[in-house]
């Protein structure tokens, strides 16, 4: 428990600091686990062993920059939960490629895969219709949301592994299927963000300068370490 609570203080403050940034831009953490159940966080990842975080976005985004399918469906759900639109077009991406028709093995159904009794639960009749099904699955995502204290990527692990799974093991479970689940919603969503607010491309494509690479990990007694170099294995132990 002690990891875990170190592993949030260090993403709040990583908050706090990319929010003095001066260029706006998508910024990423990511963690690791190693053998001994210790996390690593660093915003620069160098092996592929490390899976997304926490994702922030820099600079303001409007609801109206979502275009193309289902885009006022979207708007209209994300404005009444108060949930960005271009997370929930990133969600539908990943989950149905925009097909209302989708069913997966497990019976997950519609735009924004619901399961049959997660559509009943939050008053969706018609499941492949594509209005209730965003409304629902809105609902659904702005619950679990709330439900991890505003924790992007434990409501999307959720969403994908079911809230009583992250909620027994108080971070992203150790599922193949819904860490890349996450860092593809995530990746998408970052990509939506980065295309709205009125930016041109040439601010876009902008160089950034190199980021400090930050290391971090949890040592014997519970305490979170940081640095901007490798931290020696004599402080973990």
């Amino acid at each position: 428990m002690r990891r875990m609570e170190a592993g949030r203080s260090f993403t709040l403050s990583m908050v706090a600091l990319l929010g003095f940034t001066a260029v706006a831009r998508a910024e990423s953490i990511y963690y690791q686990v190693d053998k001994e159940g210790n996390m690593r966080l660093t915003n620069a990842p160098d092996d592929k062993s490390y899976h997304a975080y926490l994702t922030t976005h820099g600079g303001d985004s409007s609801s109206a920059s979502v275009s193309g399918l289902y885009a006022d469906q979207i708007r209209l759900a994300a404005g009444r939960y108060g949930v960005d639109a271009n997370l929930v077009q990133a969600v539908i991406a990943t989950e149905s490629n925009f097909n209302p028709w989708a069913v997966s093995a497990k019976g997950a159904r519609g735009l924004m895969q619901l399961m049959p009794s997660t559509a009943r639960r939050f008053g969706v009749n018609n499941i492949h219709d594509p209005e209730q099904n965003i409304l629902g699955g809105v609902q659904y995502l702005r619950y679990l949301l709330d439900l991890f204290g505003g924790d992007l990527v434990l409501a999307l692990a959720a969403y994908n592994a079911g809230e009583g799974v992250v909620q027994s093991v108080g971070r992203v479970p150790n599922y193949r299927e819904t860490r890349d689940y996450v860092d593809r919603v995530l990746a998408r969503y970052g990509r939506g963000r980065s295309d709205s607010g009125g930016r041109s491309s040439t601010a876009r494509t902008r160089p950034r300068a190199p980021k400090t690479k930050i290391y971090s990990t949890v040592a014997s007694d519970g305490t979170l370490v940081f640095s901007d170099g490798p931290i020696p294995k004599s402080v973990k132990d």
